[in-house]
């Protein structure tokens, strides 16, 4: 059984306590990006943990990002299309060699979901929410 009000409540105290946290300038762990998650050793334990790229939110329903490591241009969008179901599109472009491709990781509280990219365009997901 899923309690949707502990979570909600999880989220909201870790919030609460990030933003704390880079207001007083106390955030000492680095936010990886593609360029420089394997600045030292590609070997070395963790470098497969995932980038992140973006957080889409009602109030914040697009995001860009430019450092992937098969796309340079990576444009994305959300939108909430019914009280259980919400739509991503992702346009990429700026493909860097024609072998390469991208892995990213759609991921909330409640779902996630990993994809492959080889192929620049637009891509559209539509992802289910269970009902509260």
């Amino acid at each position: 059984m899923k309690d949707y009000a502990q979570q909600a409540e999880h989220l909201n105290w870790m919030t609460e306590v990030i933003k704390k946290r880079k207001a007083s300038n106390e955030i000492v762990e680095p936010i990886y990006t593609c360029s420089t998650e394997h600045a030292a050793d590609p070997m070395m334990g963790f470098s497969m943990d995932p980038v992140y790229v973006a957080d889409l939110t009602p109030t914040a329903p697009t995001s860009s990002f430019s450092s992937g490591t098969c796309f340079s241009e990576m444009d994305f969008s959300f939108e909430i299309t019914s009280p259980s179901t919400f739509d991503v599109t992702m346009v990429l472009g700026g493909k860097r060699s024609p072998l390469c491709h991208e892995f990213l990781l759609f991921a909330n509280t409640e779902l996630f979901h990993l994809e492959v990219f080889y192929m620049a365009g637009t891509h559209h997901f539509t992802f289910e929410m269970p009902s509260i």
